[in-house]
């Protein structure tokens, strides 16, 4: 979802959009985007800066991490969309100093930056802490259209979105959107991402950028995609949240799985 939204953003609003996830190379976000698009520096390039996490913290650990360093770090995926490759080996974890310093960053060079975080990636209750720290715009909670572990979700108290998205959404299910927001007193947002076949298998096999930028043409010549709408609208609602109309510099939006 997290990609889909960044490229929606960047293709039909023309917004400055980084991708942040914090992961190893090739897993994530990024794994859904060409490897020929992201890839390690050639052996031997000596003009090619190293990129990805890896980079971002050893600029950071000797102090040399400023805007013009930052921007060499990450990769552009699509006109607009950049993303920060995973990190090289297993040193990814959730540090908030680093976070902040690259949220800093980012705000010098793009409009709206997009985070990716799951539950391995930080604990229920440390995600307020995170969100204080960051200054995040707000929190996208991306729930599954399971019964049990919706009620999990909210049985944790993470109440304090500022959207709800049920992902892989099928309206034939008796657990349909309506319900889950009568049930749980919802008072915002609910977005339904409706199943896509076709979407699950660009991303299991690393095609979703080509199947995106054509289901979105498709989609703007008529040929209506639910799935394209429901990210239109989403996209539409994240560009609000963020003040993007409203304020210069980049706001952090979250969205956890």
């Amino acid at each position: 979802m997290t990609a889909c939204v960044g490229m929606t953003l960047a293709w039909q609003h023309n917004v400055n959009v980084l991708l942040v996830h914090m992961k190893q190379r090739g897993q994530s976000v990024e794994a859904l985007f060409p490897s020929s698009v992201i890839s390690m520096p050639v052996a031997g390039a000596s003009l090619q800066t190293p990129n990805g996490w890896s980079s971002l913290l050893r600029l950071y650990e000797h102090r040399q991490l400023d805007a013009d360093l930052f921007v060499n770090c990450t990769v552009q995926v699509m006109h607009r969309l950049d993303i920060i490759p995973g990190f090289e080996g297993d040193e990814s974890k959730l540090r908030i100093d680093l976070m902040s310093r690259v949220m800093e960053m980012a705000g010098k060079h793009y409009d709206i930056v997009l985070w990716d975080i799951d539950e391995q990636d930080v604990a229920v209750t440390e995600i307020d802490n995170v969100n204080a720290g960051l200054g995040f715009a707000g929190t996208l909670i991306v729930l599954p259209q399971v019964r049990r572990l919706i009620e999990g979700v909210f049985r944790m108290q993470k109440m304090n979105a500022s959207a709800y998205v049920l992902g892989m959404y099928d309206a034939d299910v008796r657990l349909n959107s309506a319900n889950v927001q009568r049930k749980y007193k919802l008072s915002t947002p609910l977005f339904t991402l409706p199943y896509s076949t076709g979407y699950r298998n660009a991303a299991d096999e690393g095609r979703l950028l080509a199947w995106f930028m054509h289901q979105s043409m498709q989609h703007g010549r008529g040929k209506r995609s639910s799935f394209i709408a429901e990210q239109q609208r989403l996209s539409q609602f994240i560009m609000d949240e963020s003040g993007f109309h409203r304020q210069s510099g980049a706001k952090g939006c979250e969205l956890s799985g």
